[in-house]
């Protein structure tokens, strides 16, 4: 704890004043780029908000100490980004810890890897998360540090971006539910496995994730703007489909591309060949890190145009 404490003390704070200042001089020597600058309120919850869940997590031993300085970076950029982006991060966040929890004890017996209540790593937080948080930079050099509903007719890319982020969480949220809750229902502990409990939990992940966007869009929007803008609900919709789509992507990679195999000496599910282990499915070109990563960023690409057609119709 000492070592976050030090590491948001100072490598956090200053790199965050100096983004703010940055952003500030940017704006003020560039009056009427439309770029809004961030302000300090939205500054100082970018920096208080990622420490603040970040100590639960590592309370909760939902997250190790390398995966905290990750979260902290990634929340950090979330948070300051847009607020919706903070709000969706925070749902995958949440239930991701919580589904990591789910019937523990029956994962421990099959699971090699397992870990008490998940304890994430910071490998496993850039996986999940760098698409995301790249795409949120990329909105920030768009728009700024602002909310905007998405509206494809008059901000095309901002709403790219916007459904890019929340179609990569909804992905990596759809994803975790459904091995770590249809693991366990079904007994399917092999990469690549699906099931009917699988994919209603992706898809559930998916739109509680786009409901939480949703929300927060609502909350941080004009009045006037959201009645007279698109229909901005179509954003569950879409992160419904980006959950089981993401879900299934990763489904597929993991059953041909990652290798699972069974330890003979204890019967637990491994992803790594040895000569102890029998060979269940997949090659062993990706591991489980790669498969998330991948998965997140096909998503990120495919569901935006999905979008794009929803909300022209």
């Amino acid at each position: 704890m000492n070592a976050i404490l030090f590491f948001c003390v100072f490598i956090v704070v200053p790199l965050t004043l100096s983004v703010w200042f940055a952003n500030v001089y940017s704006y003020v020597f560039h009056e009427g780029s439309g770029v809004a600058p961030a302000s300090p309120f939205r500054v100082c919850l970018a920096i208080l908000l990622p420490m603040i869940i970040v100590r639960n997590g590592l309370k909760k031993k939902s997250l190790g100490t390398s995966g905290a300085v990750g979260s902290l970076i990634v929340g950090f950029i979330m948070t300051i980004s847009n607020y919706c982006f903070m709000a969706a991060l925070l749902t995958f966040f949440y239930l991701g810890s919580k589904a990591s929890k789910f019937r523990g004890s029956i994962k421990k017996s099959f699971e090699d890897d397992f870990k008490e209540g998940g304890q994430r790593t910071w490998i496993q937080i850039v996986c999940n998360g760098v698409v995301a948080t790249q795409l949120a930079l990329f909105y920030v050099l768009e728009e700024g540090c602002s909310e905007i509903i998405i509206d494809f007719k008059n901000k095309y890319t901002s709403s790219w971006l916007a459904i890019g982020v929340v179609s990569s969480l909804s992905c990596c949220c759809g994803d975790t539910l459904a091995s770590e809750i249809g693991s366990v229902i079904n007994l399917l502990g092999t990469n690549g496995a699906v099931s009917v409990i699988g994919l209603i939990a992706s898809a559930l992940g998916g739109s509680l994730v786009g409901l939480a966007y949703y929300i927060a869009i609502l909350l941080t929007s004009n009045s006037n703007v959201l009645r007279s803008g698109p229909r901005q609900y179509y954003v569950i919709i879409v992160s419904t489909i980006a959950g089981l789509f993401g879900s299934l992507v990763d489904s597929l990679l993991g059953a041909t591309l990652q290798y699972s195999g069974e330890d003979l000496t204890n019967g637990k599910i491994v992803s790594v060949p040895t000569k102890r282990t029998r060979h269940i499915c997949g090659l062993s070109i990706l591991d489980n890190h790669a498969v998330n990563l991948l998965s997140s960023l096909l998503t990120a690409l495919v569901i935006p145009y999905t979008a794009f057609y929803l909300w022209a119709s």
